[in-house]
């Protein structure tokens, strides 16, 4: 018996217990000894299991509603009420966009995990943003793709993306993904920007298609002006991305070298 649930189960159902582990798994969720006295008599103290008699039912019930019934977890809604929704992603995804000469952002949608509306039209290329302060200065970001980072297509072929951080990555965004000719992710210099380029890469993996982690020309300037550190456990990291990801090695050694990762609001004037 694991948990407290099945150990006050068992004494419902009039099984045999082991008594005495099941009174240090209580103690240890907070359940002191005393109170148990008060509710129960094992008819014996030292075989390694035994029956319980019930002498407080009432107090028996209080104390079983401190350790209800485990929730089987197959979806978010089912996780929530086990009590953590980040055990199980979400079904589908949303992405917000935004191409020059469109008055607000628009949203394209996956509502199953499957099929997405909002598709793009041919030949265009996605410009991925981690963060929403670039994304809300769509002129500049764009700009600084296409004359800072390399970005060599023509402007009116790109479409900006937020991304929202690690959820860019999610499985039915490659999806959406495969309907550009490239997708150019301009994310954070640190451990996690790479990691959420090199996951939708793999995700694109069949496809054949650019997956561009894009910086500015003058990154090692940048990365030296940086005030925010790798810690250690990065750095090693970081070791083990370089031989994974030989397109950034060159950048995955300035940060070592350089001890420094990067925001990519610092891009922005």
């Amino acid at each position: 018996m694991k948990t407290p649930y099945e150990f006050l189960q068992a004494i419902r159902d009039g099984k045999d217990v082991p008594w005495n582990k099941g009174v240090q798994l209580l103690a240890r969720r907070g359940v002191k000894p005393a109170r148990l006295n008060r509710i129960f008599e094992p008819d014996s103290s030292f075989d390694t299991k035994t029956s319980v008699q019930v002498l407080d039912w009432e107090a028996f019930e209080a104390l079983c509603s401190q350790f209800p019934a485990p929730v089987e977890v197959t979806n978010r809604q089912s996780a929530t009420e086990a009590g953590d929704s980040h055990r199980k992603s979400v079904t589908g995804s949303m992405l917000t966009l935004f191409k020059p000469g469109w008055p607000e952002p628009r949203a394209a949608v996956c509502w199953d995990g499957v099929e997405w509306t909002g598709l793009p039209e041919p030949e265009q290329h996605l410009l991925l943003v981690e963060n929403l302060e670039n994304f809300l200065r769509p002129n500049e970001t764009l700009d600084l793709a296409l004359t800072r980072c390399g970005l060599n297509v023509p402007a009116d072929q790109v479409m900006l993306a937020f991304g929202s951080g690690n959820a860019a990555a999610k499985a039915c965004n490659a999806l959406f993904y495969q309907h550009f000719m490239s997708v150019n992710c301009l994310f954070d210099v640190d451990l996690g920007g790479i990691q959420i380029w090199q996951n939708i890469k793999q995700l694109l993996v069949i496809r054949d298609m650019p997956v561009r982690f894009l910086v500015p020309e003058n990154i090692a300037d940048l990365l030296q002006q940086s005030r925010r550190k790798l810690s250690q456990d990065e750095r090693q990291q970081l070791k083990a991305l370089h031989e994974q990801c030989p397109e950034l090695r060159s950048l995955i050694a300035m940060m070592y070298k350089s001890h420094r990762k990067l925001e990519q609001e610092t891009y922005l004037d």
